[in-house]
């Protein structure tokens, strides 16, 4: 899912920085050259492997393009209160699969 959100100020003058994902990826995208602006809306995505949460949600977030490109590692992340959901539903439609065989 990828999430967008306004700068409102320039990335650097941020105080709380460390903790908005939309500065850091606008932070990154300067670091390497992309123009960023007051008023720019900065999308960005969650990465993770879901299983590894040591880093705060906003180091993990990235711009789209580099979560998609060919060969990259990085990963949408799925936070870990999803997994148990997931796999309720899943198992539930493998309960119905197995009663409508027999």
């Amino acid at each position: 899912m990828t999430n967008g959100k306004k700068l409102g100020k320039n990335p650097e003058d941020y105080p709380n920085a460390k903790s908005e994902p939309q500065v850091q990826v606008a932070l990154r995208m300067k670091k390497r050259g992309d123009p960023v602006r007051v008023n720019d809306v900065i999308a960005y995505v969650i990465t993770g492997d879901g299983q590894d949460y040591t880093k705060n949600v906003a180091e993990r977030a990235y711009p789209p393009q580099d979560v998609s490109k060919v060969g990259s590692e990085l990963q949408i992340g799925i936070p870990p209160t999803l997994y148990g959901g997931v796999n309720d539903r899943l198992q539930l439609l493998s309960c119905e699969t197995d009663f409508a065989a027999d």
